[in-house]
């Protein structure tokens, strides 16, 4: 059965299996740049990023931000996302939600 719930650092490992075959070495995130937006989005609620699992193995995860950028300064996924470090882009109380990656295994089942 899926499951969908907030991420949290015993995911990581998973989470790096996710990162590295859905998007490879070339545009992956660094485990460290994952641990960074991992405790910008999760530390308290709303939560932000996300897993899904499947007979409770990490299958697929989600990373979105509240922002205060609108869509037209949106223009590239560096902009939206502080080059993905969500450095001056993470607003709490940003009107806006900007989905930086989503990414499943080719395991995953569907809906994940």
């Amino acid at each position: 059965m899926l499951t969908i719930r907030p991420a949290n650092v015993h995911d990581m490992p998973e989470i790096m299996k996710i990162e590295q075959e859905a998007f490879g070495d070339e545009m992956g995130a660094s485990e460290e740049t994952m641990q960074q937006r991992l405790a910008v989005c999760n530390t308290k609620e709303p939560y932000f990023f996300w897993v899904a699992e499947d007979n409770k193995t990490v299958v697929a995860d989600m990373v979105s931000q509240p922002t205060h950028l609108t869509a037209d300064e949106c223009a590239s996924w560096d902009t939206a996302t502080g080059h993905g470090t969500f450095d001056g882009t993470f607003d709490r109380s940003g009107p806006n939600l900007y989905t930086a990656t989503l990414g499943a295994l080719s395991t995953a089942p569907p809906g994940a």
